[in-house]
């Protein structure tokens, strides 16, 4: 398990250390994926880790529109990047220009994966969100319940799913 936080810095060649506290769970020469998160962060997971998120991804309803934003915004912005013999990653410049990420960077461990966050937008979201704490927790535990209740009109067997996948999706982001 991925957790806890860590700052280092980008390079002149941008190239970002793995904080020591992370190296455990990534190998040296080992090739692992970078892509765009959600509030401006980027988000790194071994390639594991990312074929199963994309599977859950690509399940969805390629009739919805919004599954064809999601997919489109995470396939188009992730890369596969290697950690060389030091511990680092070069971070493509797309990534970069989208995370506006320059000189100090916050990396914040998430359970399965790390988030890679500028300096700035993290302090930023840290002070909007630490005091909602318990807000967002009783909002999501009420998705949840509601969408694992069973409803008083029936669905059918294909919007059942559908509501699941929505349920599970909830905890994933």
């Amino acid at each position: 398990m991925i957790l806890g936080q860590a700052v280092t810095t980008l390079d002149d060649k941008k190239r970002m250390n793995i904080p020591s506290k992370f190296r455990g769970y990534f190998q040296v020469n080992e090739n692992i994926v970078i892509s765009r998160g959600f509030e401006g962060c980027l988000v790194i997971r071994s390639i594991d880790e990312f074929t199963k998120w994309q599977n859950k991804i690509l399940q969805q309803s390629e009739g919805l529109k919004e599954s064809r934003i999601l997919s489109r915004q995470i396939f188009a912005n992730s890369e596969v990047v290697l950690i060389d013999a030091k511990g680092r990653i070069m971070i493509p410049s797309s990534l970069l220009e989208i995370s506006q990420i320059k000189g100090k960077v916050i990396v914040i461990g998430m359970s399965n994966k790390l988030e890679v966050w500028a300096e700035e937008k993290w302090k930023a979201f840290d002070d909007e969100t630490k005091d909602k704490l318990e807000e967002v927790a009783s909002v999501m535990s009420n998705k949840v319940v509601v969408l694992s209740q069973k409803p008083e009109k029936s669905f059918d067997s294909e919007t059942k799913d559908k509501l699941e996948e929505v349920a599970s999706l909830l905890t994933e982001f």
